[in-house]
């Protein structure tokens, strides 16, 4: 799960304490969303 997290969110390995990467993997989704419009717009264009 983190390196695919890593994917999108390359600071994952700065942080230290576990809330912090639980906030990170709770906003993963999120990120998915951020890049799969982005590629969407690639592919369109």
């Amino acid at each position: 799960m983190l390196r695919e997290l890593e994917q999108f969110k390359p600071s994952v390995d700065d942080y230290t304490s576990l809330s912090e990467n639980l906030e990170t993997m709770s906003n993963f989704e999120q990120y998915q969303t951020i890049y799969s419009d982005i590629f969407g717009d690639i592919q369109t264009k």
